[in-house]
């Protein structure tokens, strides 16, 4: 994210010395020997806000920084913190600030809040708190910094310094001057403000006096602080603050404890106790599973749901230990099925989860998230049984969840690199409930500097990320990873250390999987030293050859599971015949004993039976649940609105949106084009069968594969298939007709090849240079009204060309020249409806520019994610369930909210519908025809 010093220093991480806002003073009413703090809340003199204009500030600030978070919507759960935060708030004087209080659902501990009185706390700040005092504390320390005006000053005095103003108007001047402010903060980059320690100092003092106030105890906001972010009760004193030694956090505490030896006898409670109340409050913020509030379509809204809805990828299938029922895991989900009788038992949330265990006793499954959230989940029962939010203070790269959920394994790097290139990591291993360190190895294992590059290459490209093996028992008790001679074997249940011995110790293993009797090691280096291994004794039992060096366990046999030649090919390796016992043509699979279990290429999972060389002998064909879509590769909507595709990795479907019934399935696909009568899908190569397009009428269910000669080059876009091919500094684009392969248009380009996206208004093409490019250049010289548009410019360096060609033609349908703001980058986020062009920008912002003569004439917060030319409108979403639509002055015409976060929307050709596709796979279709109801958030 941009730099947002001045923006979010009232927000940053609590561990990076977070500023929470809050005043404090005694009233009648309040305990008569704490301090007054009166003169504290007054408005210092350089403060040009209102506290009525503070509130506009706040809501600006909201707006922009809000998209990054996403705000639990649970009554119940939202007012036991705006009780506490409005017990706070009553022992301070008299304010026109109207405080509002929320919980965010992230896995960092951290608080915000704004200027205007909007305080957040994170889901994991909540889940650490031991007491409703240290809740109060951080709340106290948050209303201080708005009560004492810190946040308007600070920008009061920007806004002096970078924009020469003293005074702003309205809510819609102080929202045009703040984006003002973005665009010079980010021309001139300021660092923090040296009264940043005065700040957290006044923040604290004012703080702590307020909770007393409120008649909670002092000492708990400490005690937070010290055990959050791993103080250690260090406070350092004068001679390491000499040196430069004392780290920021310890001055923090240093300054509290002196804070409160000043408080007078009878200032504030002086124990804390956990009440009934706070802990189920705590514990049900802890286990918020994504609540949404029931939705309440405007009148002018329909709901249609997609059926039957995409299944989304497979990640794991598992077995329980007595085999008797399997779980089937998802992106964003858990289905428990009866193995033996193939029915459903139930469905729970899992959103991000790693892999998920069974536990030994086969009657719960625990799982958690890469940001350390933890469930335990009860089948007899069908509910969770408990959650946990850990704090520790290892940076975790990987980590693994023990089968009781009691244990988190973690791996983090010790040093980013010695002067050999070598990386070191060290291992831990923790107690869940407690954040409590069992154990510590230091440089476990060592690795190149180069290796670790290919990891992270790896987890952006293609999805892995877990960089050092690793392999579990069958049983769940041990487990065994790194690599030659910095294996390690850990026993899970007694949680310790196992000494290795015997040949398995020496081995070069960098991939391991336990089986039945052992544990399997691949020697990438010399393959005839890889085979079975007695477990913990490290003696060999045998030496074997496996068809890949990559292998995995399953959860109960003699089996091991091995790549195979094809993509997404598995073999199942039966190692007491050490031969093949049969394929699968997908990677999600599990054996227990003679039972197999695996996803099918449609999606659903077959329960079945093998052994003896014959076949899989199918015994249950299992339906996932509809799960909220996860990862999708493709969403494409008819012009008319009235067909959807959409596709994930490995299957996608097509609906007739009138109906939501889904008219084709299909495997997963890399791009949609719509015509009047069809829809065509590239479906990648898959196995054997290679790369095609196919033709899916619309009209009746007909679906064949066109008759073009495709290459890796080229892709379809914009409805057309299109081809760039290179010559020296010239590059050219081909577009050819996507059902026959005729071309229909070429251009060439000197200079450079442009970079360019499609329209969301019309889908044409949109190509930019950069005006003082090459290409650009090139561009001014041969079109005069280019050249025109770089001539008005102001600063030349950051002129952007436009130009919009028609798909199907080639012929430029438009050319504008922007100054382009100095948050923008790439191509992505460029639209041009009539005379006005949409540009987003990393900071999560639209502009708004004429095309006519390149100026600026509005800015809002979000992303544009759909634009209607017929009816000069264009839709934006900010934060993730909320649409905005405008015209195209910049005027609201409404403000949708809905109930699953919108992953798509798009105006339908009239401009008079916009359909949005949430989470849940159901369309949301907006009528413009009637009457618009607004639906703004509070």
């Amino acid at each position: 994210m941009r730099n947002l010093e001045f923006v979010l220093r009232r927000g940053r991480a609590l561990c990076a010395g977070v500023v929470f806002l809050f005043f404090a003073s005694a009233i009648a009413g309040a305990q008569s020997s704490c301090p007054s703090m009166v003169e504290k809340t007054k408005s210092p003199a350089g403060n040009m806000f209102t506290e009525e204009q503070e509130g506009w500030l706040g809501d600006a600030l909201a707006d922009f920084a809000e998209h990054q978070y996403r705000v639990i919507d649970d009554p119940a759960e939202t007012e036991y913190l705006r009780k506490i935060g409005n017990k706070v708030v009553a022992a301070l004087p008299p304010t026109k600030i109207k405080f509002r209080f929320y919980i965010l659902d992230s896995g960092e501990v951290n608080g915000l809040s704004f200027a205007g009185g909007r305080i957040y706390l994170t889901r994991k700040l909540i889940a650490s708190a031991e007491n409703e005092d240290e809740i109060a504390g951080v709340l106290g320390h948050e209303v201080g910094h708005i009560i004492t005006h810190q946040s308007a000053f600070e920008i009061s005095e920007l806004m002096r310094k970078l924009l020469h103003i003293n005074t702003v108007g309205d809510k819609d001047d102080i929202y045009r001057k703040y984006h003002q402010l973005l665009d010079a903060e980010e021309r001139q980059p300021r660092s923090i403000s040296n009264n940043e320690d005065n700040d957290q100092g006044v923040a604290d003092y004012v703080g702590l006096v307020a909770m007393a106030n409120a008649g909670y105890a002092p000492t708990s906001y400490a005690a937070f602080w010290n055990r959050s972010f791993f103080v250690n009760n260090k406070t350092g004193n004068a001679f390491t603050d000499f040196f430069g030694v004392t780290k920021p956090s310890e001055k923090r505490l240093r300054g509290m404890k002196q804070m409160i030896a000043t408080l007078p006898a009878g200032c504030g409670a002086t124990t804390t106790q956990a009440t009934a109340e706070f802990l189920k409050w705590r514990d049900s913020v802890t286990a918020n599973h994504h609540k949404h509030s029931a939705e309440k379509p405007a009148e002018n809204m329909s709901i249609i749901a997609l059926h039957p809805a995409l299944r989304m990828d497979l990640q794991r299938i598992r077995f329980s230990p007595n085999g008797k029922m399997l779980f089937a895991q998802d992106e964003s989900s858990i289905a428990v099925f009866n193995a033996e009788t193939g029915k459903l038992t139930f469905r729970f949330d899992a959103d991000g989860a790693k892999e998920a265990q069974w536990s030994a006793d086969s009657a719960r499954i625990v799982f958690h998230t890469p940001d350390l959230h933890t469930e335990e989940w009860d089948i007899k029962q069908q509910k969770m049984l408990t959650a946990h939010e850990m704090v520790i203070k290892a940076d975790c790269i990987q980590t693994f969840l023990s089968a009781d959920g009691r244990t988190l394994a973690c791996i983090e790097i010790e040093h980013e690199s010695d002067y050999l290139g070598n990386v070191y990591f060290d291992f831990d291993l923790f107690d869940v409930a407690t954040n409590e360190l069992l154990l510590h190895k230091k440089a476990f294992f060592v690795t190149y500097y180069r290796n670790v590059v290919n990891w992270i290459n790896k987890a952006i490209y293609h999805g892995y990320n877990e960089p050092i093996g690793f392999t579990v028992s069958q049983d769940g008790k041990y487990m065994v990873l790194g690599g030659g001679s910095g294996k390690l074997a850990i026993d899970l249940q007694a949680r310790s250390e196992i000494k290795l011995t015997g040949d398995f110790k020496g081995q070069n293993t960098t991939m391991m999987a336990f089986e039945a009797n052992g544990v399997a090691g691949v020697d990438f280096e010399n393959p005839s030293k890889t085979g079975i291994f007695s477990f913990p004794d490290g003696s060999r039992l045998k030496s074997i050859k496996f068809s890949s060096p990559r292998i995995g366990s399953v959860s109960k046999g003699n089996f091991i599971l091995s790549d195979g030649k094809e993509e997404n090919e598995l073999y199942v390796l039966d190692l007491m015949k050490e031969s093949v016992e049969f394929k699968s043509k997908t990677r999600t699979i599990d054996i227990t004993d003679q039972t197999f279990a695996g996803e099918s290429t449609n999606g659903d999972i077959i329960v079945g039976t093998f052994g003896a060389g014959k076949p899989v002998v199918v015994k249950h064909s299992l339906q996932m649940p509809q799960s909220p879509l996860g990862s999708i590769r493709v969403i494409h909507m008819s012009d008319d609105g009235r067909f959807l595709a959409l596709s994930g990795r490995s299957r996608g479907a097509v609906w007739d949106i009138k109906t939501g019934e889904r008219m084709y399935y299909t495997l997963g696909f890399t791009a949609a084009a719509f015509s009047k009568s069809a829809v065509y899908l590239d479906v990648p190569k898959r196995e054997k069968v290679e790369r095609a397009i196919y033709r899916a009428s619309l009209d009746k269910h007909e679906i064949h594969k066109v008759d073009v000669k495709l290459n890796d080059d080229l892709f379809v876009q914009s409805g057309h298939l299109m081809q760039w091919s290179t010559d020296k500094n010239r590059s050219t684009l081909t577009v050819q007709d996507i059902d026959t392969g005729k071309e229909l248009w070429k251009r060439t380009f000197d200079k450079q090849k442009p970079p360019f996206t499609y329209n969301y208004a019309d889908e044409n093409l949109v190509f930019t240079w950069n005006a003082d490019s090459p290409g650009g250049k090139l561009e001014g010289q041969q079109t005069r009204s280019i050249a025109l548009g770089i001539a008005r410019l102001h600063d030349k360096s950051r002129g952007l060309i436009i130009e919009v060609l028609d798909a199907a033609t080639g012929n430029t349908l438009k050319s504008a020249v922007l100054e382009k703001p100095p948050v923008y980058s790439g191509v992505n986020g460029l639209d041009q409806v009539r005379d006005t062009v949409l540009m987003d920008t990393v900071d999560n912002r639209v502009f708004m520019f004429s095309a006519t003569d390149g100026t600026t004439f509005k800015q809002m917060f979000g992303h544009v994610v759909g634009v209607s030319a017929e009816a000069g409108l264009f839709c934006i979403r900010n934060r993730s369930d909320e649409i905005q639509v405008y015209d195209m002055s910049g005027k609201e015409i409404t403000h949708l909210a809905t109930s699953s976060p919108v992953r798509f929307a798009k105006f339908d050709a009239t401009g008079e519908k916009l359909m949005l596709l949430g989470d849940d796979q159901k369309l949301r279709m907006v009528d413009f025809t009637k009457s618009v109801t607004l639906a703004k958030k509070q």
